[in-house]
């Protein structure tokens, strides 16, 4: 079976304040400094959720009049992933996209649009399993994309 689920707009602001409150705490752990511009570029890619672009992330503060630097942005998801809290992904349509290091899951990718779609399926899991011990292979990590037409996509054809 398949696990999706949609997030309503409270559980969103919920999981945001949550996320936030995490990273902030593990970034303290660590001794380092949480400045006012790291909060406003944390909140705004929590807020936006999903797979993002430090571009994307950018442009939605500049939205907001923030005075916040693209080279700031940039810094603070090199520092976010050098501390494992964020992963960097890359879906073919040039940008790199990162999102929070969480459970594994996979990803359904549009060609067309770029929908990113998460999913889970231990079916797939079990096989993968299969074939590194069929090969003499133990698997320390995977990425698995499936990429096609998302229905909104193939409705325009």
């Amino acid at each position: 079976m398949i696990q999706m689920e949609e997030i309503n707009a409270e559980k969103k602001e919920e999981n945001v304040k949550k996320d936030l409150s995490y990273i902030l705490r593990i970034l303290k752990d660590k001794g380092i400094k949480l400045t006012s511009q790291r909060k406003i570029i944390l909140d705004t890619f929590l807020r936006l959720g999903g797979h993002v672009s430090v571009e994307e992330i950018f442009q939605e503060i500049r939205k907001k009049k923030k005075n916040v630097g693209l080279a700031t942005v940039y810094r603070t998801f090199s520092l976010l992933k050098k501390v494992g809290l964020v992963s960097q992904r890359e879906f073919g349509d040039g940008f790199s996209r990162f999102e929070i290091v969480s459970s594994h899951h996979d990803h359904l990718i549009c060609q067309r649009c770029g929908k990113v779609i998460e999913f889970k399926d231990k079916r797939i899991e079990d096989i993968q399993e299969e074939i590194a011990e069929k090969f003499g292979f133990v698997l320390i990590s995977h990425r698995h994309e499936l990429i096609g037409i998302c229905s909104d996509c193939r409705e325009t054809l």
